[in-house]
């Protein structure tokens, strides 16, 4: 599969959310493509194949997936330079494991939402941390 650089990676194995993530931020930032996985191992091995100057500029991850959450998931990455420069997410639908997430390496923590308008305050939080201009639509 061929994606384009800088792209963001989201590891979440509801459809439905990643689905939603997914549409909004392609309405906010249409040049920036999306490579979801459902499963931290699979999201891992895609990091592992890559080149150094093809890896994502950010990841997303919930934090509850069944074979391995999210702060999980970031610890295996912290160990490895080469994974410094990503800017990491988590998201779930519970706050409780924020802190962990965060001594995991996440930038920020989200609740999933609930409304579209939570979802868009997301997605600019987002694309705030990455520095990257939005196209303003709701």
């Amino acid at each position: 599969m061929k994606i384009a650089v800088p792209y963001l990676l989201l590891v979440d194995d509801d459809p439905a959310d990643a689905q939603m993530l997914i549409d909004r931020i392609r309405l906010v930032k249409p040049t920036i493509d999306v490579l979801q996985f459902s499963d931290g191992y699979d999201a891992l091995a895609h990091l592992e194949a890559c080149k150094s100057d093809h890896l994502p500029i950010a990841l997303i991850t919930d934090y509850s997936m069944p074979s391995l959450n999210g702060a999980q998931f970031l610890r295996l990455l912290q160990p490895q330079k080469r994974y410094g420069n990503i800017v990491k997410f988590v998201w779930s639908t519970s706050r409780m494991p924020m802190e962990e997430c965060q001594r995991a390496g996440a930038i920020d923590f989200f609740v999933k939402p609930s409304q579209a308008s939570d979802l868009s305050a997301i997605v600019h939080t987002l694309m705030t941390h990455l520095a990257l201009p939005t196209v303003h639509k709701t």
